[in-house]
């Protein structure tokens, strides 16, 4: 979560101010820093403001914390955003909690559920209960679930 804040802190950092519009938030992650492509910014975009690390304020965007505590990542972090690592994103910027934290308050869910639900699924129920929009991520879950099931039933 640590490298997520770092990674969304760095636009206003290099920009050396403390609100950005969404366009010069994604120039400053794709070209001014040169860490990710444009599409991939847009999804580190959508992930702040899902988890909550981004909030509107008029036209531009504001940290939720404080992005001057925020250390500066060595590298730019790999973006991949799977479905499960996005849920956990969301449960540890919104709760407050460790990822660690986040797993096991996934775990729990799909132990209460008897173990008949996919970890995926357990964690948009968590992040659900405690009042996380996690809509978005509804069908990248089926998908992925999908996928493994197909992958069961080949030979």
């Amino acid at each position: 979560m640590e490298e997520f804040r770092a990674v969304v802190a760095a636009p206003f950092r290099v920009r050396g101010r403390p609100r950005l519009t969404p366009e010069e938030f994604l120039l400053a992650l794709s070209l001014e820093l040169k860490w990710y492509p444009r599409p991939q910014a847009e999804s580190i975009l959508q992930e702040a403001r899902a988890s909550g690390l981004l909030t509107p304020r008029g036209e531009t965007l504001e940290p939720t914390y404080p992005v001057e505590d925020t250390p500066p990542p060595a590298s730019p972090p790999v973006w991949g955003g799977a479905p499960f690592e996005r849920i956990l994103t969301r449960l540890m910027a919104r709760l407050g909690v460790p990822r660690g934290e986040a797993i096991a308050r996934t775990n729990r869910k799909q132990q209460a559920l008897d173990g008949l639900v996919d970890l995926e699924v357990a964690g948009l129920l968590a992040a659900r209960e405690a009042s996380i929009p996690v809509g978005d991520l509804v069908d990248e879950v089926w998908a992925s679930i999908y996928g493994k099931m197909a992958q069961k039933e080949r030979p």
